[in-house]
C-alpha cells in the first residue's frame, strides 16, 4: 500500500479518536413530602384550636396503601431488596431502591455523601431525602419511595417518590446509545369518621397542612454539539377528599408547585425547581357520623437519553471502512 493511501487510512482512523466523548444527559424527579396532616381551619363546635391535628377526634375505619418504584438503563432492569410493588394496610410501604447501570455502586456512595437516610443511623441511598444529583457524571438510573404514617391521625404522614437518570459522556462512546426510563409511585386511600365528644363536638372545620421539598431538573450537557441528548423530569401530588355526607363537598388538593414536567432537548431547553415549603388545601366541615375517605397519590418520573448526530455516526462508519481497506490491502 502507497504513502498516500496508508496516510488516508490514518487520517481517517484518527477522526475516531478526535470525534467529541458523547455529552451528559441528566433528568431527576425527587419530591418528598415531610409532612401532611389533618388540623383544624377554625374553632368548631369543640374545643381545638386552628391549625392543630385532631388527635382523638378521629377513627380509622379502613386503611390501604401501595407504593412501587422500577428503573431501566439500556434497557436493563433495575434489581433492589425485596418487592418492586408493595400493598397493604401497614403503617409503612417501603420498597427498597432499586438501580440499574454500571455506576450503581458509585452512585450509592454519591447519595450516602449528601446527608443521613431517614430513620436509619448511617447513610445509605435508601429513603434518602436530602441528596439531589445536579450533573451527569455517573451512570445509573435510581428509584426509590415510602410512605409512612397517616394524613387524618396523630402527626400525619410523610412520603418520598424519587427517580433519577444519568446518563455521562462513557456511556456513548464509539456512538453507541443510553436510554433510561424510571419512575416511582405511593399511593394511600384512608376513611375516617369524625368522633363526637367534648374535644371536638358533632363537627369541626379542618384542612390539610403539607410540608415538601421537592426537585426536578433536566438537563443537557452543552460541551458536544454533536450529540443529541433528550431529559424528562416530572413529579405529582393529589390528595382528593371526598365523603356520603350528603351537603359535602369533594376537594381536590395539587399545589401547582408539586405538579409538573420538564422536557429538554437541547441545552437551551435546561431547567429546574429546587423548592421547599408549606401549602395549605382548602377547609371542609367534617360531621360526626358520616365517613370521609382522603385519596393521594404521589408520584416521579425521569429519563435521560443520548443519540449521535447522523454527521458522528457516519464519519464513525467512515473511518473504521478506511481502516478495514487498508488492513485488507496491506495483506
Amino acid at each position: 500500500m502507497n504513502l498516500k493511501k496508508i496516510f488516508l487510512a490514518a487520517c481517517i482512523a484518527s477522526a475516531v479518536v478526535s470525534v467529541p466523548a458523547s455529552a451528559g444527559v441528566l433528568g431527576v424527579a425527587d419530591l418528598a413530602i415531610t409532612g401532611l396532616a389533618l388540623v383544624t381551619a377554625t374553632t368548631g363546635n369543640g374545643t381545638l384550636t386552628p391549625g392543630q391535628p385532631i388527635v382523638g377526634g378521629i377513627k380509622i375505619v379502613g386503611d390501604q396503601r401501595t407504593g412501587s418504584a422500577a428503573a431501566n438503563f439500556n434497557n436493563v432492569q433495575a434489581i433492589g431488596a425485596g418487592d418492586g410493588s408493595i400493598t397493604g394496610n401497614v403503617d409503612t410501604i417501603d420498597v427498597k431502591y432499586r438501580c440499574a447501570g454500571p455506576d450503581c455502586a458509585a452512585a450509592a456512595a454519591l447519595y450516602a455523601a449528601g446527608g443521613q437516610a431517614v430513620g436509619t443511623t448511617d447513610a445509605q441511598p435508601e429513603n434518602n431525602l436530602h441528596t439531589h444529583i445536579s450533573t451527569p457524571t455517573l451512570n445509573f438510573a435510581m428509584g426509590d419511595m415510602v410512605i409512612a404514617g397517616t394524613a387524618v391521625s396523630g402527626p400525619g404522614a410523610n412520603g418520598l417518590t424519587r427517580a433519577d437518570s444519568s446518563v455521562a459522556a462513557s456511556t456513548n462512546k464509539g456512538g453507541a446509545s443510553g436510554s433510561i426510563n424510571n419512575g416511582v409511585e405511593a399511593q394511600s386511600s384512608t376513611s375516617f369518621q369524625l368522633l363526637s365528644g367534648a374535644d371536638v363536638g358533632s363537627s369541626v372545620n379542618a384542612q390539610f397542612s403539607l410540608s415538601y421539598d421537592v426537585f426536578r431538573k433536566v438537563f443537557i450537557d452543552p460541551a458536544n454539539v454533536n450529540t443529541k441528548g433528550i431529559a424528562t423530569a416530572g413529579t405529582s401530588f393529589i390528595l382528593e377528599l371526598s365523603s356520603n355526607d350528603p351537603d359535602f363537598i369533594s376537594m381536590t388538593f395539587a399545589p401547582t408547585i408539586l405538579n409538573g414536567n420538564f422536557s429538554s432537548f437541547s441545552a437551551a431547553g435546561n431547567k429546574e425547581v429546587n423548592q421547599s415549603g408549606t401549602a395549605l388545601s382548602d377547609s371542609r366541615v367534617l360531621r360526626a357520623g358520616f365517613t370521609y375517605t382522603v385519596t393521594v397519590t404521589q408520584s416521579s418520573l425521569s429519563s435521560a437519553s443520548e443519540v449521535p448526530e447522523p454527521a458522528s455516526v457516519l464519519l464513525i462508519g467512515l473511518s473504521l471502512l478506511g481502516l478495514g481497506v487498508a488492513r485488507r490491502r496491506r495483506g
